[in-house]
């Protein structure tokens, strides 16, 4: 395999990698006070989600790992920030359980055939994001209350679209 091939493979997991680096920094910060450095490397993290499958669809760099890799480390990250809210108080106890149970399924269902999406699911990562990034700039108790409700409903419907999607694709299997 050539240089330029094994590139092509590599960068967007770089990319991805560059993600996880992020956490303990932003978790140190967090716990430091230092909200403002916290939240900008907070969305120099959620850049490399974006920047990661542009990297490898532009470069024909897709790879099983690669998706799975970027998977996984979207819930390391988010599991980590929510567990650090809901450690510091910002998020019920029970908040961050709920992203794990989906990881879990996600996992789960996907395991032979590779990283399967459904509807809700594929935007699950997203809005998650969204979510914790809002509780980092405003951490209060309505944003808590609002987020905790978001993540719950969001939680129930994305396994309720996995369930829907794989018994469709199964039965069409």
């Amino acid at each position: 395999m050539s240089n330029r091939s094994r590139m092509r493979l590599v960068l967007p997991n770089v990319v991805t990698a560059l993600r996880l680096v992020g956490v303990p920094v932003v978790l140190v910060l967090l716990i430091r006070e230092a909200r403002t450095p916290a939240l900008a490397v907070y969305a120099a993290m959620v850049l490399t989600d974006v920047l990661d499958g542009w990297v490898a669809r532009r470069v024909g760099g897709e790879t099983r790992f690669g998706a799975y890799f970027d998977a996984l480390t979207d819930m390391v990250v988010l599991l980590s920030l929510l567990g650090f809210l809901a450690w510091s108080g910002i998020l019920p106890a029970w908040t961050p359980l709920l992203p794990a149970i989906t990881a879990s399924a996600f996992l789960v269902s996907s395991r032979r055939t590779g990283p399967r999406y459904d509807p809700i699911g594929k935007h699950y990562g997203a809005v998650l994001y969204v979510v914790t990034g809002v509780l980092l700039v405003i951490p209060k108790a309505a944003a808590m209350l609002g987020a905790s409700i978001l993540i719950l409903v969001l939680t129930a419907a994305s396994l309720v679209s996995r369930a829907i999607c794989l018994s469709g694709s199964e039965e069409g299997a």
